[in-house]
C-alpha cells in the first residue's frame, strides 16, 4: 500500500524516508517511556511497605485524587518534597 498526498499523488521518496525516520524515533521514545515507567513502578513496589515517606504520599495522592501513579510520583518529587520558604517560592518555581 503506497502512501499518497491529499491530491492523490505518490509521496516523494525524501518525504517517505523522513516519515520512516520519525516513526523509528517515535518507537525509541516509546521504549524509553516504558522503561522509565517500569522503573518507577518497581521503585514504588519495593517501598510500598513503608508507612511514611514519599512513597506513602504517592500512594495516598493516587488514591484520594485519583491520579495515576506516574503523575502522583512526579507531583511528590517535584513539588511536595522540596523545602519551600513560602508560597511565593512555590509560585515562582520553574516547571
Amino acid at each position: 500500500m503506497a502512501i499518497h498526498t491529499a491530491e492523490g499523488t505518490p509521496l516523494p521518496d525524501n518525504a517517505r524516508a523522513e516519515l520512516h525516520r520519525l516513526l523509528e524515533r517515535l518507537a525509541v521514545v516509546r521504549t524509553q517511556i516504558r522503561t522509565i515507567e517500569g522503573d518507577r513502578l518497581r521503585r514504588l513496589a519495593v517501598a510500598q511497605a513503608a508507612p511514611e515517606g514519599p512513597h506513602a504520599i504517592v500512594r495516598l495522592i493516587a488514591l484520594v485524587i485519583d491520579l495515576g501513579v506516574e503523575t502522583a510520583d512526579m507531583l511528590v518529587q517535584k513539588i511536595l518534597l522540596r523545602g519551600w520558604r513560602d508560597r511565593r517560592a512555590v509560585a515562582s518555581a520553574p516547571p
